[in-house]
């Protein structure tokens, strides 16, 4: 039995060595003094001596160790939270002169007017609240509608000639409820719903006629308005997409040979594709070849067998027209023929059609394009072809010339638009969804990704104008457009995708500056602080530091420059422009909101200054601009027709700090040399000399010089009037401004500072002139217009401004005055 295995288990014991492992290792004995043994302290080893620990009293050490860690995070939480809550009481309670670094900004800027019974309301960045809470602006609408009254122009809400009404057949239970905010049965608005019945908007209410193609090219700059219209309805008609053939004959009798017809489209993809790179060219060319025909007489004409179709229909009028506008038709009507005939095939073809055989592109195709929308009933169908149509419909209202588009109208289609791209999910990146059940392919994701940056930009602009919160919210993860491989590699993208991408990433990266900065004037539970701010402000700096090359640069055009480098050169000035008005803004109503507190003088003067300074600079662009010759030779394909509305748009914007520092200037409340001498941006180099405020000892000197730039202005601006609607605002603007110089006592201030010489006097019927010019405008508008002067403006309460239900875009320019 001794030779048997032993079978049964063995005991085994993890006993901890009580010795050091210096000792262990050495196989010596060990002394086991703590903490070092002896051994190690005569062999010079204490640094490795150390003895294991049990594994049950290293857990509890690590706990204990734990629990005092979470102990002490408690107590630094709880002290976090009351510092927070102190803070937030301190904010919201405490006035702005107590904190010196915090602005109220909100509860100090806004504005809400009465417009009729109607109530509108106006943000920190917007222009009324700029202008009423401006000292010197207020008190200039004030006169300038007194002037008005003694003029006697008054009971001008019924015109001498009617024009045909648009609405017809119209129950008077229909009218009540297309009545939109304007009030009670019997009201003013009633009247005004039937002394100016709207032409069709965006969506024909139901009981509304087609128009003719006549009747809309004579109402396109009366009243039209874009959806909502103002005395209309919002309702569709049902089944009005089978009644879409009713609209085809008008629109196909507007449309022109098959030859321009081409000569258009292709003129989009080649002029302005890289400013507006939201469709595909291919599919887009599909899709009309499969719709468009040509007559015995050489006319395009659309058949469709579907309302479907119509989506197709309204997007190439909008592109057709938008590639006129990219068409210098006048520098070819100045050629002469020989000189015609040495240009390229194209510009040749471009002088045949539209200079000798006289093919316009008129304002008629986008009321046609939106007939087209209302027929179809898009917008109960939120897909991306819908939201492209959208797209293009909105873009068109930032750059045509025939309107100046603010206010509701174009707020509310954007709001529609933002909306039907939430719905569709346009806000999520395709990585959220499961591509096994919603199949796109690469062209398709890539173009999603430029429509919804597209409409992330256009919100922040609304915003900027208005003042009002931005419409998209924060919470969104679409990736940026970009030329990745499959992309690439799966074809059909357009010659310039690369340039077209780089400018929507260009885009979008200014409007996510431009959303922080928004935020932070326009949020109303926390104060906005002066530290924020200037963090923001520096942002946007190195930005356009970075990012982007001057002014002076941008319109500079090189010899040996590409027609994609100029629509390059052509998207970043249109961006600088617009980060350039948002910290005028900006800045204009952080000076304004320090202006109550003598304690934030400092901060005051700071903004003031960079307000004037980026005031000033949109002033200097807007000249250049209004000044044809001078921007023809900076963009000579054409494509300056992109930049022109918008930055004079922006440039009338800082017209009212213009006019602020001049009046100021004149009763020694600012100093112009002293604002010159405070400029530091990269974009000013030369601009003080430009114009002409560097005298030191002569600030009189100084303000003839901006007042010498605002009648040449005028002048400009009066021989754009009837190209540009927003060349006649200005001119409009720039009279009132300068009879108000006359009236605030420019003309009869000594010449010099130190009281020499009167003004000449001959300077005086020149603005007598500007007046009588300014009575000749109102006189043919107001009837169009429809403002009651018998109304009251009270102008010492900003918060009340009671107009005429007429209110339009002409009519802004009572209250825009300064805008």
């Amino acid at each position: 039995m001794s030779n048997l295995p032993d079978t049964k288990p063995r005991k085994t014991r993890n006993r901890i060595p009580t010795s050091c492992l210096v000792c262990r290792g050495r196989r010596i004995k060990c002394g086991k003094q703590k903490p070092h043994c002896l051994n190690c302290q005569a062999n010079d080893s204490v640094a490795m001596c150390f003895y294991e620990q049990k594994s049950t009293r290293k857990a509890m050490c690590e706990q204990r160790s734990l629990r005092l860690e979470i102990g002490e995070l408690q107590k630094r939480f709880s002290v976090l939270l009351q510092v927070i809550e102190h803070h937030e009481t301190r904010v919201s309670e405490a006035p702005p002169a107590q904190s010196h670094d915090v602005l109220e900004l909100v509860d100090q800027l806004d504005t809400m007017v009465l417009n009729g019974d109607r109530p509108m309301y106006f943000g920190p960045t917007s222009y009324m609240s700029l202008l009423t809470n401006d000292s010197v602006m207020k008190p200039a609408v004030a006169q300038m509608i007194g002037r008005y009254k003694e003029a006697n122009y008054k009971g001008i809400n019924t015109r001498p000639d009617e024009t045909p009404s648009a609405v017809v057949d119209e129950t008077e239970s229909d009218s009540d409820s297309q009545l939109l905010s304007l009030g009670r049965a019997g009201s003013a608005g009633e009247k005004l719903q039937r002394d100016f019945s709207s032409p069709i908007g965006l969506f024909p209410s139901p009981t509304e006629k087609v128009p003719s193609a006549e009747y809309i090219d004579q109402s396109a700059a009366s009243l039209t308005a874009i959806f909502p219209s103002e005395y209309g309805s919002i309702a569709f008609q049902q089944g009005l997409s089978s009644k879409f053939l009713e609209i085809l004959p008008s629109i196909n009798l507007s449309l022109p040979s098959r030859t321009c017809f081409d000569l258009l489209i292709d003129r989009f993809f080649s002029h302005v594709y890289v400013c507006m790179p939201y469709i595909d060219e291919v599919a887009f060319r599909r899709e009309v070849e499969e719709i468009i025909f040509t007559n015995m007489s050489g006319n395009v004409y659309f058949n469709i067998d579907g309302f479907t179709h119509l989506v197709t229909i309204s997007m190439c009028l909008m592109l057709m027209r938008f590639a006129y506008l990219s068409i210098p038709v006048d520098q070819l009507r100045s050629l002469a023929p020989y000189e015609a005939s040495l240009m390229d095939a194209h510009m040749r073809a471009l002088h045949h059609e539209f200079v000798v055989a006289g093919v316009t592109i008129e304002s008629i195709y986008v009321e046609n394009a939106k007939v087209c929308l209302s027929y179809g009933t898009f917008f109960r169908k939120p897909n991306m072809r819908n939201i492209q149509a959208f797209l293009y419909l909105c873009l068109y209202r930032f750059h045509c010339p025939e309107k100046v588009e603010e206010g509701t109208d174009l707020s509310v289609l954007l709001s529609m638009f933002l909306q039907l791209a939430h719905m569709s999910g346009m806000h999520r990146d395709f990585a959220h969804f499961d591509l096994t059940i919603i199949q796109y392919d690469e062209q398709t994701k890539h173009l999603w990704r430029k429509i919804w940056y597209a409409l992330v930009y256009l919100d922040c602009a609304q915003a900027a104008k208005s003042g009002c919160p931005m419409i998209v919210y924060d919470q969104f993860d679409t990736q940026y457009p970009a030329m990745t491989r499959e992309l690439v590699a799966e074809g059909g993208l357009h010659l310039h995708e690369a340039q077209a991408v780089e400018h929507v990433r260009l885009s979008a990266d200014a409007a996510l500056l431009v959303r922080a900065a928004l935020c932070l004037l326009t949020q109303i539970h926390r104060a906005c602080k002066v530290s924020e701010h200037h963090e923001h402000n520096r942002r946007i700096e190195e930005f356009l530091a970075t990012r982007i090359p001057t002014f002076d640069e941008l319109f500079v055009r090189p010899q040996s420059e590409t027609l994609v480098d100029e629509l390059v050169r052509l998207n970043q000035l249109l961006v600088r422009v617009f980060l350039t008005y948002v910290q005028y803004t900006t800045n204009y109503a952080l000076a304004l909101a320090c202006a109550e507190d003598a304690q934030l003088d400092t901060f005051r003067g700071i903004f003031s200054d960079r307000a004037a300074e980026k005031g000033f600079l949109l002033f200097k662009l807007g000249y250049m601009c209004i000044d044809e010759w001078k921007l023809v030779q900076s963009f000579p394909s054409g494509t300056e027709t992109m930049l022109v509305v918008p930055v004079l748009y922006m440039a009338l914007r800082a017209l009212q700090m213009v006019t602020s520092v001049c009046v100021r200037s004149l009763y020694d409340l600012f100093s112009l040399y002293l604002a010159g001498e405070s400029f530091q941006s990269s974009d000013l180099d030369g601009l003080v000399a430009w114009l002409g405020i560097g005298h030191a000892t002569n600030e009189r000197q100084n303000l003839e010089s901006i007042v010498n730039f605002l009648h040449l202005y005028l002048q400009h601006a009066q021989r754009l009037a009837e190209k540009r609607a927003i060349s006649m605002r200005i001119s409009l603007i720039l009279i009132s401004t300068l009879v108000y110089l006359n009236d605030v006592g420019y003309y009869n201030r000594d010449v010099d500072c130190d009281g020499g010489a009167e003004a000449p006097e001959e300077a005086l019927p020149e603005i007598s002139q500007d007046a009588g010019a300014m009575d000749q405008i109102f006189d043919s508008h107001l009837y169009q217009v429809g403002i009651d002067l018998d109304q009251s403006f009270n102008l010492d309460t900003p918060q009340e401004f009671f107009l005429d239900p007429a209110f339009s875009s002409m009519g802004y320019f009572y209250l825009e005055f300064h805008g």
